[in-house]
């Protein structure tokens, strides 16, 4: 009975009587079917049956999606009658797939792609603000203005191209995640003085330094500004940057021999506090109470060195590379270091955000059974990694973490 009701041959009164059917799948079949009849497919739209509905609102909107010289005039007024009635489904599914099919077309009514830029879920209203070539600026700007979510305002930031006058809307929102989306879009035309803005605000907004800093065509007095606060690695980045001129490149080249000075006088500081807690941690080591209920502790009350020379001690890796580890910002490398000190990695994972101060999103998680969610391979090279060849070993790098006592 389902094959009938897929097939484009079968008759139209067979169809309509299939699309009553008690089975929703033949029912689906049915509203999927071409040849399906206008009346049978009105019936379907108001099937109870969520899936059904969702059938004949993707036909339905293929056909309004499709250029009117395509199909006929019967079909398109059939089909924008259905979709009248589906844009307002309840079901956010049925919407949704209006929503991908219509998009990007020029075909369909502006006021179907105006409702479903306003819907209430980003899942329906995101693909219509992304691509639709129906909305002009100022219905964007409405459409911002009116306080949508954060993935909709993310998704306008990607249209291809995002006018100057949008793009200073959309940093008026202060959405971390859409000024960096817009940032990261080429097609994105951002003026001088909002672009300020954006590196003004950035200064404590972490997850703006990598777009910022990848940000083509800044000038010279952005990428000065944009220096001074982002991460040495960024930093780096910038440096190599094609763009600059010779006096920006001596800025940052400045900069970043600043940064190293300070780190190397920063360690330097830190080798007398080691010297102090080192002795502690090798007796408790011994007495096998080195372990993660101890470290958790330590990381949780901002015992950051103490927990660096236990896990030099408990990986005989050098101290110095276990602090480099630690604030590389690579929670694969925590998670190595971790695992090799045989920590669970319910303490690597708060390692990653407390002690490197990742960013939660960024962080690697543990697996439901709370185990490390890569094998040892990966992890062993990851741990690899945090070794430093120049770095001096620790007094105690022959320490073997088989003497460790993790809970």
């Amino acid at each position: 009975m389902n094959a009938l009701a897929q097939d484009e041959a079968c008759g139209g009164d067979a169809l309509v009587v299939l699309s009553q059917s008690l089975s929703a799948e033949i029912r689906t079949s049915v509203a999927r079917n071409a040849a399906t009849p206008r009346i049978a497919d009105e019936l379907l739209s108001q099937d109870q049956d969520a899936s059904v509905r969702s059938a004949v609102a993707r036909k339905a909107a293929r056909r309004a999606a499709d250029n009117p010289v395509n199909i006929s005039e019967k079909l398109r007024t059939s089909a924008l009658q259905i979709l009248t009635r589906l844009i307002a489904d309840q079901e956010m599914r049925v919407r949704q797939v209006i929503a991908e099919e219509i998009k990007a077309s020029p075909h369909v009514p502006k006021d179907f792609a105006a409702t479903l830029a306003r819907d209430g879920s980003a899942e329906v209203s995101g693909p219509v603000l992304e691509y639709s070539p129906l909305l002009t600026d100022d219905d964007l700007i409405d459409i911002i203005a009116g306080y949508i979510t954060s993935p909709a305002l993310a998704a306008v930031a990607r249209r291809k191209p995002v006018s100057a006058t949008v793009a200073e809307r959309l940093v008026d929102m202060l959405d971390t995640h859409a000024i960096a989306t817009l940032l990261e879009n080429p097609d994105a035309h951002i003026r001088e003085t909002a672009l300020q803005r954006i590196i003004d605000a950035a200064h404590s907004v972490e997850a703006l330094h990598r777009p910022l800093v990848a940000r083509p065509k800044l000038s010279a007095e952005a990428i000065r500004k944009i220096c001074s606060f982002v991460a040495n690695s960024l930093l780096k980045i910038l440096e190599e940057r094609p763009d600059l001129d010779d006096e920006t490149r001596a800025v940052i080249a400045k900069n970043v021999s600043e940064r190293l000075d300070a780190e190397n006088a920063g360690i330097s500081d830190e080798e007398a506090v080691v010297a102090e807690v080192r002795d502690e941690l090798m007796v408790r080591m011994k007495m096998g109470r080195l372990n993660a209920a101890f470290l958790t502790d330590a990381v949780e009350t901002g015992k950051h060195t103490a927990v660096a020379v236990a896990l030099a001690l408990m990986t005989g890796i050098g101290h110095k590379s276990v602090r480099k580890a630690l604030y590389s910002r690579n929670p694969n490398m925590i998670a190595g270091l971790c695992w090799k000190a045989k920590l669970p990695m319910t303490f690597a994972r708060l390692v990653q955000e407390i002690v490197g101060r990742i960013h939660p999103d960024d962080c690697i998680d543990p697996t439901d059974d709370g185990d490390y969610p890569m094998s040892e391979g990966t992890l062993e090279w990851n741990f690899a990694l945090c070794s430093d060849e120049d770095d001096s070993v620790s007094e105690a790098a022959n320490a073997r973490p088989q003497k460790v006592a993790a809970v």
